[in-house]
Order: structure tokens, then sequence, then C-alpha cells
């Protein structure tokens, strides 16, 4: 097991049924680190953050990674206020906006379709 606090082990249940469910073609954003070793998945890109500073702004070769890919997005609702205004969270912000929600969980915007 993981030791966690409730708010933890609530977050790491709800990815474990998404993975489950979706299968192992996902991708977090903005942030969460080692989701893919968690749910026993080859992550679809070489970052765990993906965010401007790990790019160093050239947002291009993420996205075509992401559309070359295309697994299904996993994004985190506790980052809802700074995708909307963080300039540091521009490729999330445009992927949830260009994308559909095809689901909704109490920790995740579950989006295809990007």
């Amino acid at each position: 097991g993981i030791y966690s606090d409730r708010e933890t082990a609530a977050l790491y249940r709800d990815l474990k049924a998404l993975s489950e469910r979706y299968g192992p073609n996902f991708k977090t954003l903005p942030a969460f680190p080692q989701a893919n070793f968690l749910a026993h998945s080859p992550p679809p890109l070489p970052l765990d953050w993906v965010v401007n500073r790990e790019t160093n702004g050239d947002n291009s070769l993420v996205i075509n990674n992401l559309r070359q890919k295309s697994p299904i997005l996993f994004i985190q609702k506790s980052f809802r206020e700074k995708i909307e205004s963080d300039p540091e969270l521009e490729i999330t912000r445009r992927l949830l906006k260009s994308g559909t929600i095809v689901e909704e969980t109490p920790h995740f915007w579950v989006v295809g379709n990007f």
C-alpha cells in the first residue's frame, strides 16, 4: 500500500478507477507526478508537470506528442482556478477548451477529442 491522508487516498482511488475504465493510454494534467507509475501504465509524455517552465515555453513538442499518441486526458479539478488564469498552465487550458469533457469525477475532468 501507499501511506497517505484521506484526501490523497481518494485522489488515488479516483485515478485507479479512471485508468481501469479508460485503459492505460492516459495523461494527467497539469501535474500529477508518477500517475502512470501508480496505474502501472506507460506515460505518453516524458513530463509529469506539463507547464510552460518545463517546456521552456515551446509547447509544440508536447502538443504533437499528444496528437500522435491520442491519450485520454485526466485534468485535475484542484487546479481549476489556476487553469483559467495562470500562464504556466497554457497547454492544460487550451486542451480543456478544445476537447470534449466525457466524464467528470470528484477529482478529474476526463477529456477526449482535443
